[in-house]
């Protein structure tokens, strides 16, 4: 070993170990890493060349089996060169191994007390946790923008719009949307503020960044070798994140975030574990939101993340998104209660369950969310309507053995048809009173997914007193169960029991408009969905249309044609000086 004493290679140095005892089954990879290692440290060709021939040293063995040795161990350096000058340090995995072979040794298990281990952090609900980083993954036009909008508001007000619950209040939220201009990201945010009551004030930590406005974001780019991780990007974004005190980041979408092939597993898996180690030095949650490939109408799972599956792999949450099928849209009833010109249908909703809870039980069933459209006031003239734009909010489906509550002009159709004849209780029978529902509700007895609505229609308007049983015989005097008149109108039923972490289903609060028409300058004036609130209970005007916009009227009209069919008095005082807004009264 005098040659390497002599170029100052000494015993303890990992260069050494690898020359003196490559590791690794491939002779070819050790020479190639050794002539990489060499080369970083300043050796010339020669002095390479001769520790790669030098038959004292095992790590010879490769050139010295070739047919010309010389040659061999000279091309080993020449490309030892190249990756060296192309990537900037080299190749040095086989002498990073020497290093840590030599820290391997397994460590007893402490058997910590039970009440001194940290409980998780968790930020939103149960999908996100500080130091960690989260995913979505959802099919293009599902509403996932309006989504993460969605959850930016909430964390930033601290508020649960979407019924999952702030943990400790407001957050400072960062939200880094890479493929929409900044006006279209002004529209998504006042639509979402107008439609949930939320001010400026109450998300004053909320920090929004376009790149297609303002700087892009890149963190890993391509290269002739591979690719190479960007550091000083991701240590700028550490930076900033600890500077400003984000709490969380959202990256949408993943893809625009880097210029690495997202097919290439090690490429990706590399970006994702520098993301991690931002999440974790920052303390922070970083959500990367990412498309799914075509899924030709397949249910999305976490396996249908398009690209390698490192990201996904290396997250810690992946929440998934699903558009509604026609069968859920029939079966939750929503058809039925459909507006007339209500555009969408199931395509208006989705849900979102995590698909990967490696820190949480999974939820029992999904989430599920309805797309509604808010008229931004940014028209001209005095038509005030201008963009329409789509905010996601929080649906709850009916729970399991129930049905969405039907209008009262529908269960009374449903008692006209059951007084008019003779019905059974039980669905083999001829007569069963489940085909009086059908035909009320325009349903087909004989389609096994509307059976189900039907069943469910028919115990909860058994439940509520619309429709009794009765006992008594039948032609051939056997005693049956048939299906009667009830003596009450059906009910409506408390929160459904799929909303979770008890958060009650959304209502229409009152609210009043206290000042001004509708010329303002922020989200407090609050447009909801298609209906002006108007300082009365309108909750029950989705059925009925009462308080419904027209784009020929002005604000102050609306209120009063709506307060006069509820036989209300207009409960608003107007002001004409000055610029005004609107706000909910105390």
């Amino acid at each position: 070993m005098a040659s390497l004493d002599a170029l100052g290679i000494g015993a303890a140095d990992p260069l050494r170990q690898l020359l003196a005892d490559p590791a690794g089954d491939d002779r070819s990879a050790d020479t190639y890493a050794a002539a990489c290692d060499m080369h970083r440290r300043g050796f010339n060709a020669d002095q390479i060349a001769a520790v790669l021939l030098d038959p004292e040293l095992p790590i010879s063995a490769h050139c010295l089996a070739q047919a010309n040795p010389e040659r061999a161990a000279h091309r080993a350096v020449e490309r030892a060169q190249s990756a060296v000058e192309a990537d900037g340090d080299g190749f040095e995995v086989l002498a990073d191994a020497h290093r840590a072979a030599a820290a391997i040794s397994a460590i007893p298990f402490a058997w910590p007390a039970a009440h001194t281990i940290p409980q998780r952090r968790w930020l939103y609900g149960r999908q996100l946790q500080r130091g960690n980083v989260g995913a979505i993954v959802a099919p293009g036009a599902t509403g996932k923008t309006a989504l993460t909008v969605g959850i930016a508001l909430a964390m930033a007000s601290g508020r649960p719009l979407l019924g999952h619950e702030v943990h400790g209040g407001p957050k400072r939220v960062w939200l880094w949307n890479l493929e929409d201009a900044r006006e279209e990201l002004n529209r998504s945010i006042i639509a979402a503020a107008m439609f949930h009551t939320v001010a400026p004030a109450d998300a004053a930590g909320l920090f929004v960044n376009s790149g297609l406005t303002d700087e892009s974001l890149c963190t890993a780019v391509a290269t002739r070798h591979g690719f190479t991780v960007l550091q000083p990007v991701y240590k700028a974004l550490a930076e900033e994140i600890i500077s400003r005190r984000i709490d969380c980041l959202i990256v949408d979408p993943f893809v625009s975030s880097h210029a690495v092939n997202e097919n290439d597993n090690g490429a990706i898996d590399a970006v994702a574990k520098e993301w991690a180690k931002v999440a974790a030095a920052a303390d922070c949650v970083i959500v990367l939101v990412h498309h799914t490939s075509k899924a030709a109408g397949m249910e999305v799972t976490v396996d249908r993340a398009r690209g390698a599956s490192a990201l996904t792999n290396a997250a810690r949450s992946v929440t998934v998104l699903n558009r509604m099928t026609d069968d859920e849209f029939n079966r939750f009833g929503l058809s039925l209660n459909a507006e007339p010109g209500d555009a969408g249908g199931a395509r208006r909703y989705f849900r979102t369950f995590d698909d990967k809870a490696n820190r949480a039980p999974a939820a029992d069933g999904s989430d599920w969310y309805r797309m509604e459209s808010v008229d931004l006031p940014n028209g001209e003239g005095d038509d005030w309507i201008g963009d329409s734009v789509g905010v996601a909010t929080r649906y709850y489906p009916p729970a399991a053995g129930t049905a969405e509550p039907l209008a009262p002009t529908m269960a009374a159709d449903v008692q006209g048809l059951i007084a008019q004849g003779e019905w059974r209780e039980s669905d083999k029978a001829e007569h069963w009173a489940g085909e009086a529902v059908a035909q009320a509700l325009g349903l087909d007895a004989s389609d096994k997914g509307h059976r189900v609505r039907i069943k469910a229609v028919l115990r909860d308007l058994l439940t509520d007193g619309t429709l009794a049983r009765e006992e008594r015989p039948d032609a051939s005097r056997r005693r049956r169960w048939w299906i009667v008149v009830g003596s009450a109108l059906p009910a409506q039923p408390a929160k459904s029991a799929s909303s979770p972490e008890g958060v009650s289903a959304p209502v229409l609060a009152p609210v009043q408009i206290t000042t001004g028409a509708l010329e303002h300058d922020g989200p407090q004036a609050v447009l909801r969905s298609s209906q002006i609130p108007l300082g009365i209970d309108c909750s029950g005007a989705e059925q009925t249309g009462v308080g419904k916009r027209r784009k020929t009227t002005g604000a102050k009209e609306s209120v009063s044609t709506a307060a006069a069919a509820l036989g209300k008095p207009t409960p608003c005082r107007w002001r004409t000086t000055g610029v005004s807004s609107c706000e909910r009264a105390p």
